[in-house]
């Protein structure tokens, strides 16, 4: 008899466990395409404009377009679950951007001339 309940309850496992699987949902990779409004805190001064990031077959470019430096086109675009890291040469100055996407939010450091400058911006 314990044979018999064994083999039932083996049933059961497998039926609920493949219930559960079958309505488990697959996550959806985050995405940071959009156009974003940006501040970057500059000491007193504060850089803001419009970054627009675009997702081109597995990777992404991104345009920052800014109140004082004009358009920067980023280089070496690298995204990794909800973080994007990029660089450009600003007059010179290689200038690294680090940012954490949390939905419409962003947030992170523009490394500019060894100094580690804060970064928020609101997708639009």
């Amino acid at each position: 008899m314990s044979k018999m309940k064994n083999k039932i309850f083996i049933g059961i496992f497998l039926i609920f466990t493949s219930m559960g699987l079958i309505s488990m949902k697959p996550v959806k990779a985050y995405d940071p395409s959009g156009n974003w409004n940006y501040e970057i805190e500059a000491g007193e001064d504060i850089l803001s404009g419009l970054m627009t990031i675009k997702k081109v077959k597995d990777s992404y470019e991104v345009e920052v377009n800014s109140n004082v430096y004009g358009m920067l086109i980023l280089d070496n675009v690298k995204f990794n679950k909800t973080n994007l890291t990029a660089n450009v040469d600003v007059q010179g100055i290689n200038t690294d951007f680090d940012m954490d996407f949390d939905k419409d939010s962003m947030s992170g450091t523009v490394t500019y001339d060894g100094q580690e400058l804060p970064l928020s911006g609101q997708r639009k």
